[in-house]
C-alpha cells in the first residue's frame, strides 16, 4: 500500500475508479468502473512514456524528450505534435500533423525573455506587452486597455475587446482568490477556504446547481466532493 496516494475514487455517475502504483510512485494503472484500464510507463527518469489504454488502442500516447527533459514530441496513432526549443529551453514552436497537414505556432520572446509574439498558422499574430515588472500589460485587439494587478501580483480587473470585464478580489489574509465576476452575466463565483488554505466551498451567484462543498481528512487529503448535481467519495 502506497500510504498518501490515492487508491479507490467512487461516485454516482462513473461508479469506482481504482488506480495502482510503482514502488517510486508513480502511477501505474487506472481502470474504470468498465474494466478500462491505462497503463502508465516510464523512462529511468521517472518521465511519463507511454499511455497505453486497454492494451492498445486508438487512444494510446507516446512521448518522446530530448536531452534537457523537454518533450521533443507526442505521438498518437492519428497525431503527431512536435515542439521546438531555444538555447533557454523556451519552446520556439509547436507543429502539429494530421491528415498528412502541418500546422505550426511559432513562439518569439522579447529581451527580457517575456512571450511577445505567437504567429499561428493562419498567420495571425498576438502581441504581447508587459509593464516594468514583466507582467502582461496589454494583448492588443484582445484586450486593450491596461491589465489591473493586485499586490500579490495576480490580475485583479480587465476588459476584453468585445466588452467583457473580469473583476478578481482576493482574501486579505492570505491573498486566495475570493471572487471572480466575468460581466455582463457570464461568471460570479466566491470561493472560501479552511484554516490549512483547504478550498472549502464555491458558491455560484449566478446558478445555486452549481454550488459545491469540499471536505477533508485529517491530512488534507480531498474525501468527499459534494454539489447539488454530483457527489464523489474518495
Amino acid at each position: 500500500s502506497h500510504i498518501g496516494l490515492l487508491q479507490n475514487e467512487s461516485s454516482p455517475e462513473r461508479g469506482i475508479t481504482q488506480y495502482t502504483y510503482e514502488n517510486n510512485g508513480n502511477l501505474r494503472t487506472r481502470t474504470d468502473a468498465n474494466g478500462n484500464t491505462t497503463t502508465y510507463t516510464y523512462d529511468y527518469a521517472n518521465r511519463l512514456l507511454e499511455m497505453v489504454y486497454n492494451g492498445g488502442s486508438e487512444y494510446d500516447v507516446t512521448y518522446i524528450y530530448d536531452n534537457a527533459d523537454n518533450v521533443r514530441r507526442i505521438t498518437t496513432p492519428q497525431v503527431v505534435k512536435r515542439y521546438g526549443y531555444d538555447a533557454m529551453n523556451r519552446v520556439t514552436g509547436d507543429t502539429l500533423q494530421i491528415d498528412g497537414q502541418e500546422f505550426r505556432v511559432s513562439y518569439d520572446y522579447d529581451g527580457n525573455g517575456n512571450l511577445e509574439y505567437i504567429t499561428y498558422p493562419d498567420e495571425t499574430v498576438v502581441q504581447y506587452t508587459y509593464d516594468n515588472e514583466n507582467r502582461v500589460l496589454t494583448i492588443p485587439g484582445y484586450i486593450d486597455n491596461n491589465i489591473t494587478y493586485h499586490p500579490s501580483g495576480s490580475a485583479s480587473l480587465f476588459q476584453t475587446s468585445n466588452g467583457c470585464q473580469t473583476s478578481v478580489t482576493f482574501h486579505d489574509d492570505r491573498y486566495f482568490v475570493k471572487r471572480i465576476q466575468i460581466t455582463p452575466y457570464i461568471m460570479d463565483e466566491e470561493y472560501d477556504y479552511d484554516q490549512s488554505g483547504n478550498l472549502t466551498s464555491l458558491t455560484d451567484h449566478l446558478n445555486g446547481n452549481n454550488d459545491q462543498v469540499f471536505t477533508y481528512d485529517d491530512f488534507h487529503r480531498l474525501e468527499q466532493f459534494l454539489s447539488t448535481n454530483y457527489s464523489t467519495h474518495m
